[in-house]
């Protein structure tokens, strides 16, 4: 099994805040959700909980370098 990453909740916490905290981005809502099936009906949640956190897909943005537009080749 490879890496876990854990996240204990404060209050008032939410998947979407939680993700946006963790990866600038609440796309990764679902994928936080899917890990932790015990709490897909919790809106909020109080502090302590923990959770796992998913490995996510990282896909920079190559149009925004400061140095010019990559163009790929592919």
């Amino acid at each position: 099994m490879g890496t876990v990453f854990r996240y204990t909740t404060i209050q008032g916490d939410a998947f979407d805040s939680i993700s946006f905290d963790l990866f600038k981005s609440e796309k990764f809502t679902g994928d936080l959700i899917l890990a932790n099936p015990a709490y897909m009906d919790v809106v909020n949640f109080d502090s302590g909980i923990v959770l796992t956190i998913p490995v996510v897909p990282v896909n920079p943005n190559l149009s925004a370098v400061p140095w010019g537009v990559l163009i790929s080749t592919a």
